[in-house]
């Protein structure tokens, strides 16, 4: 059984992001399908090293703090925001257990609500990714 959630992650909390080859670019550039748009997984430095994201899949490693998130953005009249949601992972077919799993999300600051949610424009979701891509540091 997962740790229980914590209701908050600090701000300065490095969280790690495991990145295939193909999401970065031939300069280093982290491109935005890195970042998943309903939600992209991160491993808390809290629980874990950055190592722990690395397979035989996810052969790069970057990070980013809350404190480095992109600023609110108006897109079509709404506001969305990045937030850090702590989400320890259960034993399941398709995951092994992950203590240290949190995800980035796209967040509306009027939603009470911490769950997933997205533009529904594709263009609006890819300056989202594009944003928070271009915030991660690539470490390895």
């Amino acid at each position: 059984m997962a740790r229980r959630a914590d209701d908050t992650i600090p701000d300065d909390e490095a969280l790690f992001r495991g990145l295939r080859p193909e999401w970065v670019d031939e300069v280093g550039e982290i491109l935005l399908e890195a970042v998943d748009y309903k939600g992209t997984s991160v491993n808390r430095a809290a629980h874990s090293s950055r190592a722990s994201v690395l397979s035989s899949r996810y052969t790069r490693v970057a990070e980013i703090t809350q404190s480095e998130f992109p600023p609110p953005t108006e897109l079509n009249g709404v506001t969305w925001e990045f937030i850090a949601v702590d989400a320890p992972l259960d034993v399941t077919e398709q995951f092994a257990a992950n203590d240290a799993h949190a995800e980035i999300r796209f967040h509306r600051p009027s939603d009470e609500s911490r769950e997933a949610t997205w533009p529904k424009s594709s263009a609006a979701r890819d300056e989202l990714r594009a944003a928070l891509a271009a915030r991660l540091r690539l470490l390895s």
